[in-house]
């Protein structure tokens, strides 16, 4: 999918990023106008296993975490994070998707004043490398995607940069992508995943000026060295439930969920150690 020009918003309220397709060949620049769906999978990884409820451990080598967020309370901080409100955009989405509650970020994709819209949200805070984390699962459900990015605060301004460290479109959870891209012509690096996603995982990025490496439940699944890795944007962390029908079996459609819910636990945000 041609990725969207839009920019994150210093207000309450964001403008919605876009995401793009959760399969996809590896290292590959076509152009940004032709990106349909395509049939074959991205290398694959081995399975992860489902990840213990234990809270989030210190890296060694970083710094101190500069976003550690819980989820308390029975709202989102909007000193912390910006809710997106966008119910024509490409990704409908409205606030009343947004909720907190014993501990927990929901991101509710269903029915709201009569249209399927869903919700994200997207911290304020941005910074050029470090290691961002996040504890998640998400219910199964055609129609959904759920999706944890990177995002610059200007698209283009100074460098075309989105990386993808969850995407879930697939409607059984069974499998999740991860993706890195650069350039206005959108080189394109990327890995497919199996496992059980309806569970809770833990799920990290290491962005380095010379690699990006992912990682579920503390174990590394991809490292990637190319070309394509961003050097100059600062990238917001951002927390998607995507409308999305990139294929016939990923698209809403009778005997679907009335609603689908991606919940988060909390996030860590680590700057690169001084």
């Amino acid at each position: 999918m041609k990725r969207l020009g839009y920019g994150l918003a210093a207000a309450f309220l964001l403008i919605p990023v876009g995401s793009h397709l959760a399969t996809g060949s590896t290292d590959s620049a076509p152009p940004a106008s032709a990106r349909p769906p395509k049939a074959e999978l991205a290398p694959r990884a081995a399975a992860v296993r489902v990840h213990p409820t234990e809270p989030p451990w210190a890296p060694v080598g970083w710094g101190p975490p500069v976003l550690a967020e819980n989820f308390e309370g029975d709202r989102i901080d909007l000193s912390r994070w910006a809710v997106y409100h966008d119910p024509q955009g490409t990704h409908p989405r409205t606030r009343k998707a947004v909720s907190v509650r014993n501990g927990v970020l929901r991101l509710t994709g269903g029915v709201y004043g009569g249209e399927h819209l869903s919700g994200g949200v997207a911290a304020h805070y941005a910074q050029t490398f470090g290691r961002f984390q996040a504890r998640m699962r998400v219910e199964r459900g055609a129609g959904y995607s759920a999706v944890m990015l990177l995002w610059p605060t200007r698209q283009g301004d100074p460098e075309w940069a989105e990386i993808n460290f969850a995407e879930i479109p697939d409607p059984l959870r069974g499998t999740t992508g991860l993706f890195v891209h650069h350039g206005k012509d959108d080189k394109t690096s990327s890995r497919s995943i199996d496992g059980d996603f309806t569970q809770w995982h833990v799920f990290t990025l290491e962005w380095l000026p010379d690699r990006v490496t992912f990682f579920i439940d503390g174990k590394a699944v991809w490292e990637h060295t190319g070309g394509n890795i961003p050097q100059k944007a600062d990238m917001h962390l951002a927390l998607q439930n995507d409308i999305v029908c990139y294929s016939k079996d990923q698209c809403r459609g009778e005997g679907a969920p009335e609603q689908v819910t991606m919940y988060v636990d909390w996030v860590r945000i680590h700057p690169m150690s001084s």
